[in-house]
């Protein structure tokens, strides 16, 4: 039987990980899947191991292609992927062995062409089995809404979430950048009417100091110029959305302004910090805005040396 679903790894300098991460796809309780591994250029054992497990099982498949980064290594898994249904799994997470099971009830119960579950974030997985999946259903407007405002347990990452295939038509990752599920989740939700989501914890994202989001580089500020990007994209198009868009943005500057300042990037804190001024009286104010954003605010108008301060030992 054809694949219905097409588990999407991007694959980079993971050989600690990486058997861990394709042995949950193949304990998969759903058996319709096909597994994409792209080898985005690794200079490890990656490449060894995904030519192994591909020997062995006609439902993996690998590309081995030159370091691009993950957007690339995701866009080239589409472009490679048969199935109508899409998971993208990073090849240092796993998946619940009834993942695919459940997103797929979720979506024949709901209709909806994309379905989100919960995830759990430890250093090893604890997965439990599950009965029947909880569902619940939103309008695309306010996912987008909750997401923005970081409650509800919604997640702007593209893992852990059944995608109908279609949805990637004519948007892409945007290569070359960090950030880039920030980037495209918005967009991809405002193509449809309703999203659905599970309580079910079934995606594994493992905590480890060497990830990207535990380390600095200049692209850490990606993330200002998607949320820039993302503003506009509010104000011309969905002005409703407006005021959660511009609290995500503070929510990033924020964060670039403590990393930035610890690691004597002054410059760029000054960046942040303006746009901190500009937005913090609106999301003090704000009731939809999360408890630690509040805080951020207040703590703010005490000074950026104090809001540093509190910052280094939080």
């Amino acid at each position: 039987m054809s694949a219905v679903v097409s588990v999407i790894m991007p694959v980079y300098n993971v050989e600690r990980y990486l058997r861990a991460a394709i042995d949950s796809v193949l304990a998969q309780t759903y058996p319709h899947w096909e597994l994409i591994l792209v080898d985005d250029g690794s200079t490890d054992s990656s490449p060894e191991i995904c030519d192994e497990y591909a020997a062995a099982n006609p439902q993996i498949t690998v590309y081995h292609t030159a370091n691009g980064g993950l957007s690339a290594a995701r866009n080239y898994g589409l472009r490679h992927s048969t199935a109508p249904w899409v998971l993208f799994v990073d090849s240092d997470d796993m998946i619940h062995p009834q993942c695919l099971a459940a997103l797929m009830e979720v979506q024949k119960h709901s209709q909806c062409d994309i379905v989100s579950a919960t995830a759990q974030e430890d250093t090893e997985p604890h997965f439990r089995r599950i009965g029947v999946p909880t569902m619940r259903v939103r309008t695309w407007e306010k996912a987008v809404e909750l997401t923005l405002y970081q409650r509800c347990g919604m997640l702007n990452s593209m893992c852990g979430k059944l995608f109908a295939r279609r949805l990637f038509e004519q948007d892409k990752f945007t290569e070359g950048i960090l950030y880039e599920d920030l980037d495209i989740f918005y967009r991809l939700y405002d193509k449809v009417e309703r999203v659905a989501t599970t309580r079910a914890r079934l995606y594994f994202y493992r905590m480890r100091p060497g990830s990207i989001i535990h380390t600095w580089n200049e692209h850490r500020t990606d993330v200002l110029t998607v949320m820039d990007k993302m503003e506009a994209y509010m104000a011309k198009r969905h002005p409703q959305l407006l005021k959660a868009a511009r609290d995500r943005r503070l929510s990033a500057n924020f964060n670039i302004f403590l990393l930035a300042t610890a690691n004597g990037q002054k410059e760029i804190a000054d960046r942040c910090w303006k746009v901190i001024c500009a937005l913090r009286g609106a999301s003090l104010f704000n009731p939809k805005v999360r408890f630690k954003n509040h805080v951020g605010c207040l703590v703010s108008y005490l000074g950026r040396g104090v809001m540093n301060a509190i910052g280094r030992i939080s």
